[in-house]
């Protein structure tokens, strides 16, 4: 049966991982780092465009604004601090310029930085930040979840609906992402599958199971899903994983 993804909502519960076959051992993969500031701008000038978001001047908060939103992943933190700290112009402003962030860039470092930074301030005591920035992460789920299917189906993700064994006579249908040897994705792009398993937008399945194959699964990719939320059974096939992947 085919499926179409829906966004899905996530239980309160930890995580039960069912690893259903056998894994080839081999040596542990790498993990990419973060990348690079943009060198030609410094913490001073973000600082300078940070408090210029309660500037007197229309021109300048509104430079500040676009400024901020070209920095980059640099600017994430000083304006997360400033929109818990500062007036409401730069509380709307600062969430503003991190939903673009959140959304507009092709960084998934910076994508995430920002998403996570706004639900970060959407979890303090309620206040006009608060409120504001729970607004921004409720709309950006929807986003990122839509996003994040797009650009996995195109580097060969599919999804599917999938009949697992749960019972000597009982089986239960599960919404499923397949990974094989035909994906032509990086290990960072996995970080994708967090914006789908933790989606809270909208109703959908609630457990999901995973599906790994081929052995350019190594423990990079371990690294990249382990703290994945809401997934019932994770499926590996084939794999170049070593005896340490699963290792606590």
């Amino acid at each position: 049966d085919s499926f179409s993804p829906r966004l899905v909502t996530p239980m309160q519960q930890a995580v039960r991982w069912v690893v259903l076959l056998s894994i080839v051992s081999a040596g542990p993969g790498g993990v990419s780092a973060d990348p690079p500031a943009d060198p030609a701008v410094s913490n001073e000038q973000i600082q300078q465009w940070v408090t210029a978001l309660e500037s007197d001047t229309y021109s300048a908060r509104h430079a500040a604004t676009e400024r901020l939103i070209l920095a980059g992943k640099p600017a994430v933190e000083p304006v997360a601090r400033a929109i818990e700290q500062g007036g409401l112009e730069t509380i709307l402003r600062g969430i503003y310029v991190l939903r673009q962030l959140a959304v507009s860039t092709d960084d998934i470092q910076t994508e995430s930085a920002a998403y996570d930074a706004l639900w970060q301030i959407s979890q303090r005591p309620v206040n006009t930040a608060a409120r504001r920035a729970a607004a921004a992460v409720q709309a950006l789920d929807e986003i990122r979840y839509r996003r994040a299917v797009q650009k996995l189906e195109q580097l060969g993700t599919v999804f599917s609906m999938t009949q697992v064994q749960v019972g000597p006579r009982l089986s239960q249908p599960f919404p499923s992402i397949l990974i094989d040897e035909s994906w032509r994705g990086r290990a960072e792009d996995l970080d994708r599958l967090s914006w789908i398993t933790r989606s809270a937008a909208a109703e959908g399945p609630e457990m999901w199971m995973i599906i790994l194959q081929g052995p350019q699964v190594t423990d990079a990719w371990m690294e990249r899903i382990k703290d994945l939320e809401n997934i019932r059974v994770l499926q590996l096939k084939s794999t170049a994983l070593s005896d340490g992947a699963f290792a606590v």
